[in-house]
């Protein structure tokens, strides 16, 4: 007799899983995976480690300047118009 283990899950089984799939994404595990599959010639592991550093950078200017002008107890620097 087969043992499927995937028929006998229930609802809780797959929300657990939907909460560890989260967990592992968020951390990076799946492209940490996805990068070191294959062989990665050095000039493509140095752009991409250039282009997530200026992401990153990129990333943190955006949430400042968004987080700035989300800002609602700031004086207004069109006064008079």
């Amino acid at each position: 007799m087969i043992n499927d283990t995937w028929a006998q899950l229930t609802p809780a089984d797959s929300t657990q899983y939907c909460l560890e799939h989260r967990i592992l994404a968020t951390e990076g595990v799946f492209d940490n995976y996805r990068n070191t599959r294959y062989y990665e010639k050095p000039y493509q592991r140095r752009n991409r480690v250039s282009f997530t550093i200026a992401k990153t950078i990129y990333n943190e200017d955006m949430t400042n300047r968004i987080n700035f002008l989300s800002r609602k107890n700031r004086e207004d620097p069109w006064t008079g118009y």
